[in-house]
């Protein structure tokens, strides 16, 4: 592919010149081609930027990667400096495109590099832009040390939910990784981080927490309580004399943290027990409470204690309702602990990394029903995609998709390889084949002769139609469908994503379809 088909992708007088260039690029782009798009990230024109960005995306990572590599390193020999046909300001967004190209990408090895390089460029914007779930550990202990504190906040949030997300069968990892935050982190450091304001400052005593949970001098309860994280810490003695104190004194908002610890605590281990208060307490509790307060009550009490069967009964609908699941053992910890269990799901061919389905996959065969989806002009790629991975979730037996054909299915996530695709060049196709496949057309569109699609009569084989963004449906299909349903909507907007109104109607009426 030659530079002059760069320019047509990027620069083409018209959008139909432009999806003709890309998806020429996306099946068969030169190496020096690819390389050249990669160089627009960082043009003066912020719609060449975005532009670029979007074609990269589409690629396959394999193709993507190396040469926005070799784009990193071609600025990094050049010191991260604007040049001719490269503005300050283009340099920046381009670079932190990079880093979210990047983070999409499934090479761990090479991409933490690359975003390492990126990390060294000084280029705040950019660097933030690397603070990701893909970041290297060593990326977010430079980050805790930035000078500004937006980028400090995004490290600070990204090493939480890191935190969060090593489970007890990545102990060692986790370990090791708290071992590297505390020497970056001592405990001593704390006390220096009072001037923060209040957010910052909880997300640094949330870090905290996790590397000292057994320490309970460097921090003080009155603190805990402003920021609201007194449940978060385990090494707090005695709550239940706490609590007693609190309800002497008529403290609603400490009460109700200390109930909120208790309930963490008791959820902590699958072998914890519920928490023994005294009968006295709880009449003091039920004289005192809020709402919100005999909610918790209801979750953290012993299911044959006698105040839940009265919070069964109480005013409140959110109490009554708690206090009912409670009685039914569904807040035990054995039955709350069970949710950690790999769902069987997770066994599929598309729950592997790098996730979705691939055409050498061993896609398993099941039985589909007897309906369809059908997407008239959608012009958006990332509509297309996630209503086909939809419809294929539902069991559907086909997809049909008027308009020209996508450049790109990545969204889809394989599931072209599992549900079979049809393109079709008009409405009247489409009327066609679904007359002449037993059919019958379920239109979802906003009509005065929609009806609400979750107590609609649905047809024995329905093929669900939705149209373009914008416009919708075209007549042809709204006057020639069998049906027409529409979502209630109760906000301000007028109507939903098509994808997501797709996937709301084509999930519930196959949940609810009867065997």
């Amino acid at each position: 592919m030659s530079s002059e088909a760069v320019e047509r992708i990027l620069y083409g007088e018209t959008a139909i010149v432009r999806d003709h260039a890309r998806a020429d690029l996306i099946r068969s782009g030169s190496a020096r081609a690819l390389l050249d798009l990669t160089r627009a990230l960082s043009a003066s024109l912020d719609t060449t930027r975005r532009r670029a960005t979007r074609l990269l995306s589409d690629l396959q990572p394999h193709r993507a990667r190396p040469v926005i590599i070799k784009w990193l390193e071609e600025i990094e020999n050049q010191q991260w400096q604007a040049q001719e046909n490269r503005s300050v300001k283009g340099l920046k967004e381009g670079v932190a495109h990079a880093a979210r190209l990047l983070n999409q990408m499934t090479i761990r090895g090479e991409r933490e590099e690359s975003l390492i390089m990126i990390y060294s460029s000084g280029l705040q914007k950019a660097q933030r832009a690397t603070i990701c779930p893909a970041s290297p550990d060593r990326l977010l202990l430079l980050a805790l040390t930035h000078p500004k504190q937006t980028i400090i906040e995004s490290a600070l949030s990204e090493t939480l939910r890191r935190l969060d997300q090593l489970e007890e069968g990545n102990r060692s990892l986790r370990d090791t990784f708290i071992t590297h935050l505390r020497a970056h982190c001592p405990i001593e450091s704390y006390r220096m981080l009072k001037s923060l304001d209040s957010d910052l400052l909880g997300l640094w005593t949330r870090l905290f927490a996790h590397l000292y949970p057994k320490v309970n001098t460097w921090v003080d309860i009155p603190t805990l309580v402003t920021l609201n994280l007194l449940p978060l810490y385990d090494h707090i003695g005695d709550l239940s004399s706490a609590l007693e104190n609190a309800v002497k004194q008529r403290n609603l908002p400490l009460i109700l943290q200390l109930l909120i610890a208790l309930e963490q605590r008791q959820r902590s281990t699958i072998n914890s027990t519920r928490p023994q208060l005294s009968p006295q307490l709880y009449d003091e509790l039920k004289e005192v409470s809020s709402p919100e307060i005999r909610a918790v009550l209801a979750r953290i009490l012993p299911d044959d204690a006698p105040l839940l069967h009265a919070l069964k009964e109480d005013p409140s609908s959110s109490v009554s309702w708690c206090a009912k699941r409670s009685i039914n053992g569904c807040f035990s910890p054995a039955k709350v602990h069970s949710r950690l269990g790999d769902h069987q799901r997770l066994k599929l061919p598309s729950a592997q990394p790098p996730y979705g389905l691939r055409s050498f996959d061993d896609i398993p065969k099941i039985e589909r029903v007897s309906g369809a989806l059908a997407l008239c002009q959608a012009r958006f790629d990332v509509n297309l995609g996630v209503a086909m991975r939809s419809a294929e979730a539902a069991g559907l037996k086909e997809v049909f998709v008027i308009g020209a054909r996508s450049g790109s299915l990545t969204s889809a996530r394989g599931a072209e390889y599992a549900i079979p695709i049809h393109w079709l060049p008009d409405a009247h196709s489409l009327i066609m084949i679904a007359r002449t496949r037993g059919y019958q057309m379920v239109a979802v569109q906003q009509t005065p002769d929609s009806e609400p699609y979750h107590i609609a009569d649905y047809p024995p084989q329905p093929l669900f139609v939705l149209g373009s963004e914008d416009a919708g449906l075209p007549d042809a299909l709204r006057v020639g469908a069998d049906l027409v349903v529409e979502i209630p909507l109760f906000g301000t907007i007028d109507s939903l994503n098509v994808a997501t109104a797709a996937t709301c109607v084509i999930m519930h009426w196959r949940a609810h379809l009867k065997a």
